[in-house]
């Protein structure tokens, strides 16, 4: 814990949107469209040694900040490990990753619906979190948002980490805050513009019909 009081998750967040643009060469509407597949390897970690660099210290300092944010979205949630039930019927959609050491808590932190720390998903509902916790399965677009979650946890496993996870984040936090200043809209439009959230978003879409189909013949059984 902090030995001082933490800024608040929105004050953050601010930071957070002013991190993703600065410092950075910013690319043209049609640039940010052609993003999604392109640069990953570049923004893994960041550059080392560091010897002083403005954008190695706007790399540490993204890292920093998304710590900071997530410890402050943290504190005071009672996370759980993923039962038993859900890990053993979710594990073959999601083969990349140890379901068995994702922790699950509920808080109203956070902007959206929920939130994911590379193993640790944060959830706005109490209800639902209490349901998983009990080992069963949300239904409807609460099983989407919580698969939708899991892609997150998969996404970072194959980034290799925490970090890269961050700084990833941090790149598409960029392209969707130009989409939004260039297009307009709310949350919602920044949101389903950064790529690794657009990508989540299809796959949980992808697989919600087949997690429903699978519980509904786990009960006829």
């Amino acid at each position: 814990m902090n030995p001082f009081q933490p800024p608040s998750v929105r004050a953050l967040f601010r930071c957070a949107l002013l991190l993703a643009l600065g410092l950075q060469a910013l690319p043209s509407p049609a640039s940010a469209q052609q993003l999604p597949g392109e640069g990953r390897e570049r923004v893994l970690e960041c550059p080392a040694p560091c010897q002083g660099s403005i954008s190695c210290r706007l790399c540490t300092l993204k890292l920093e900040l998304y710590r900071e944010w997530m410890r402050a979205v943290d504190q005071g949630v009672d996370r759980f490990p993923l039962p038993d039930p859900i890990v053993h019927a979710l594990s073959h959609h999601f083969p990349h990753v140890d379901l068995a050491v994702v922790e699950v808590g509920s808080t109203r932190r956070q902007a959206a619906d929920g939130l994911t720390d590379c193993t640790r998903i944060y959830l706005a509902d109490a209800g639902v979190t209490e349901g998983i916790r009990r080992g069963r399965l949300p239904r409807g677009d609460f099983l989407e948002l919580f698969l939708h979650e899991l892609v997150h946890v998969e996404q970072c496993a194959l980034l290799g980490g925490r970090d890269a996870y961050a700084l990833l984040w941090f790149r598409d936090l960029g392209i969707g805050t130009l989409d939004l200043i260039w297009n307009g809209g709310g949350w919602e439009r920044l949101h389903l513009a950064m790529p690794m959230e657009a990508e989540a978003a299809a796959r949980a879409a992808e697989l919600t019909p087949a997690v429903e189909m699978e519980v509904e013949e786990g009960r006829e059984r």
